[in-house]
């Protein structure tokens, strides 16, 4: 069931993410979705560790581009 739910979430993180992409063009989303995808799913590092290290990062992006 965790398997299910950490795929849900990193399907999640890329729907979150391509949806502005097609708007701004930017960078920073899409390494971010990218690095998540890969720790979770070529890594298998467990999700709560990657989320804890990849929402700060990505708030960090948000709040320098705003």
């Amino acid at each position: 069931m965790l398997t299910g739910v950490a795929a849900a979430a990193a399907g999640l993180m890329l729907a979150t993410v391509l949806r502005p992409l097609f708007k701004n063009r930017a960078v920073a989303g899409p390494a971010i979705a990218l690095a998540t995808f890969l720790a979770i799913s070529i890594l298998h590092w467990p999700l709560a560790l990657v989320l804890l290290a990849i929402v700060p990062a990505s708030a960090a992006v948000a709040w320098r581009r705003a």
